[in-house]
């Protein structure tokens, strides 16, 4: 029923249940008001209020606090593109669900340092995290990444953040060793400068894709060598997706990372 958008706030209530632990409601057109019947889902686990095209602009931090309260067992939270969602609404979600392993924050205007604070502090089980399209800066992101959460941190997210530097990519690259997937696309303030990339006959600044290919998006799945500051990465350019990654173009890296954390 949620996945063909049909439950409303006046009807969510149909759906609830003290043993219900997923609710996706990606399609559907609810509010803070729908967060608010959720005081009897204790054992929710994972919830899904993605936008998938536009501006969600019923979910706010109210909402979200409720949510926080109401389900302290919650692993997965994702509100992309619910711009009206706070630091005060992370800050709930990271003092009293932590238990967290996945948040998608992209597209979430009203997200600033303080939420990227409080997770990394609070939430020691995160693995995922998307703050794509924020305000957020380089404190922010050391402030994630030296947090609780950093041993466990495999996936991270920061595309198209207008604040960020190269200092957040190093940041990132030197603090979480099981680092995985790390986009980074989009941010014009990242120039790769301060990262040396050693490859085979060529080099490439980090986030950044060769003359010949067209596209700049790029996935860079990167694995610590034992003795920091050296990382072996791939660097893979995607072209698409069909059963996985397409892949245009991939080249083996060594990113030496200044020791500064």
């Amino acid at each position: 029923m949620s996945r063909q958008g049909q439950i409303t706030d006046s009807n969510i209530s149909e759906v609830l249940h003290p043993a219900v632990e997923s609710l996706d409601l990606r399609d559907c057109d609810i509010s803070d008001n729908a967060l608010l019947q959720l005081y009897n889902c204790k054992q929710l686990k994972k919830i899904n209020l993605n936008s998938c095209k536009e501006n969600r602009l019923g979910i706010t931090s109210e909402g979200v606090i409720a949510l926080a309260l109401s389900c302290p067992y919650l692993r997965e939270a994702s509100f992309k593109r619910c711009c009206d969602i706070t630091d005060s609404g992370v800050l709930a979600l990271a003092l009293n669900c932590q238990f967290l392993q996945i948040v998608n924050l992209g597209s979430c205007s009203g997200v600033m340092d303080a939420s990227l604070q409080a997770l990394g502090e609070n939430c020691r089980f995160l693995h995922s995290v998307d703050f794509s399209s924020t305000q957020v800066t380089d404190d922010g992101v050391i402030a994630l990444v030296s947090g609780t959460c950093s041993k466990n941190l495999k996936e991270i997210h920061m595309e198209r953040c207008v604040n960020l530097t190269d200092v957040a990519v190093e940041a990132v690259l030197t603090c979480c060793p099981k680092i995985h997937i790390f986009l980074f696309h989009g941010c014009p303030l990242i120039t790769g400068e301060k990262l040396e990339l050693e490859g085979q006959g060529e080099s490439f600044s980090a986030g950044a894709a060769p003359r010949a290919v067209p596209r700049t998006a790029c996935l860079l799945t990167c694995r610590k060598l034992p003795e920091p500051p050296f990382s072996t990465c791939w660097l893979l350019l995607e072209a698409g997706y069909q059963g996985g990654w397409t892949l245009v173009f991939m080249h083996h890296i060594r990113v030496t990372v200044p020791e500064m954390f």
